[in-house]
């Protein structure tokens, strides 16, 4: 079986409290309102181990997944993707 392997890039998004912390952890961007957004890995996997891999490395920083939801959103995380075509942001 030919397996079809992608880049996957990992994206996670940690929210903490403005009025708690004013920076964020290293390699994260602190965004607004005490948003820290940041990229944790880049994986080489297949295709079906995508959704384990990203709970686990959420996991990892006590992050969330990148839900989109306005055009600031896809603003910020399309600067993040790949410049390839072999590979997407998730």
């Amino acid at each position: 079986e030919m397996k079809e392997f992608l880049l996957v890039f990992f994206a996670l998004i940690q929210f903490v409290r403005a009025t708690s912390f004013t920076s964020c952890p290293n390699g994260f961007d602190l965004v607004r309102d005490g948003e820290c957004r940041g990229l944790v890995a880049n994986l080489t996997i297949t295709v079906d181990m995508g959704v384990n891999k990203a709970i686990e490395k959420c996991a990892e920083v006590n992050g969330q997944p990148v839900i989109i939801h306005n055009e600031e959103h896809q603003s910020y995380w399309k600067q993040q993707a790949p410049d390839t075509m072999e590979g997407f942001l998730i």
